[in-house]
């Protein structure tokens, strides 16, 4: 927040270091994968350069618990699949319906909890 308020543009880098630094001192952050921390952080970084580069573009929007449902993305480094079962990082194992045949090897994936908690 305060780097907003200032106008510095925190990278990706310095925002990774800053999670490195925060996992350090926070177990609950330890427990989850850092595959899609990192995401999260790198799409936030990337809309904040969006805000400063491109005109008419505002600040990332804070979105409220409340009022959105959890997502996270997995890049291939953190997610495999085998077997028609998604396998995450930390040992977490999710069944996939395909919609359709995809056609080539996903890169990334992109997991939402529906509001049924699914």
């Amino acid at each position: 927040m305060r780097q907003q308020k200032t106008g510095l543009k925190p990278t990706f880098a310095k925002l990774g270091k800053l999670l490195t630094e925060a996992r350090g001192r926070n177990a609950w952050l330890r427990e989850g994968a850092q595959v899609p921390q990192q995401q999260t952080l790198r799409t936030y970084a990337k809309a904040l350069e969006h805000s400063f580069t491109v005109k008419g573009r505002g600040r990332p929007a804070f979105k409220a618990r409340n009022k959105s449902l959890p997502a996270l993305e997995y890049t291939s480094r953190g997610f495999s699949v085998r077997n028609g079962r998604l396998s995450l990082a930390k040992g977490i194992v999710i069944p996939v319906v395909w919609s359709r045949e995809l056609p080539s090897k996903p890169t990334s994936v992109r997991v939402h909890r529906d509001s049924l908690g699914h």
